[in-house]
């Protein structure tokens, strides 16, 4: 089973549509997402599996009213860049929110892959999607970017095992408001009108939309 890093230096461009599906320009560049493969050759068949590394990055991106949030998860950075031009409109740093990777949390990641593998050989590539994992020397600060209605930005933290609960919350302006603790099968996709909307996983993987209405922030105007 060779086995690779695939696309470790790609890139990812954020482009502009027209309305009739045309492209009209490129708004940010940023590097491309992180995935291992494995190319397993037997006599009649090939076959060939991608995996996320363990602690690998990934582009996030949300529409706001000014622009577009796009960003790269590696560390707690978000720009607000201006459609059409480009242009760098905002930025958002919180480096204090960043986790170290830990070698207790390495070993669990590697422990539940072995632990979900169900064959042998599925045993064999969690063996080798770990082993060619990188390791950073902090985990990736979200997975998950939210524009609600009155231009605040939602961002989930990251998490390698779980589901996370915690959603920081800065403003229009991109100033921390805090956070916000959600049940972690629960996945957020708006919020509007003074309510958290979602998808929450119920018993035997049913998928339910939710609604959570909103405490200690300020709320939006009434909607109809």
């Amino acid at each position: 089973m060779p086995a690779l890093p695939w696309n470790p230096c790609g890139r990812t461009a954020l482009a502009l549509f027209t309305t009739d599906g045309a492209m009209d320009d490129t708004v940010d560049v940023l590097p491309g997402r992180e995935a291992i493969q494995t190319i397993d050759v037997s006599e009649r068949s090939v076959s060939i599996t991608k995996r996320p590394p363990a602690f690998g990055r990934a582009n996030l991106f949300a529409s706001h009213p000014q622009g577009v949030w796009s960003s790269t998860n590696d560390r707690f950075e978000l720009r607000l860049r201006e459609p059409g031009t480009g242009r760098l409109l905002r930025m958002i740093r919180a480096w204090g929110l960043e986790r170290p990777v830990t070698d207790e949390l390495a070993q669990e990641v590697y422990e539940r892959a072995l632990a979900e593998a169900e064959t042998a050989a599925d045993r064999r590539w969690a063996a080798t999607w770990y082993a060619l994992s990188p390791r950073p020397e902090t985990l990736p600060a979200y997975d998950r970017i939210v524009v609600d209605d009155q231009a605040r930005l939602w961002v989930r933290a990251w998490s390698a095992l779980d589901p996370a609960t915690r959603w920081w919350v800065f403003d229009a302006d991109g100033a921390l408001l805090g956070s916000v603790d959600v049940p972690g099968s629960t996945t957020i996709t708006s919020a509007r009108c003074g309510s958290l909307w979602g998808v929450e996983q119920g018993h035997l993987d049913v998928s339910y939309v939710v609604r959570y209405a909103l405490q200690g922030v300020e709320a939006a105007a009434q909607c109809d």
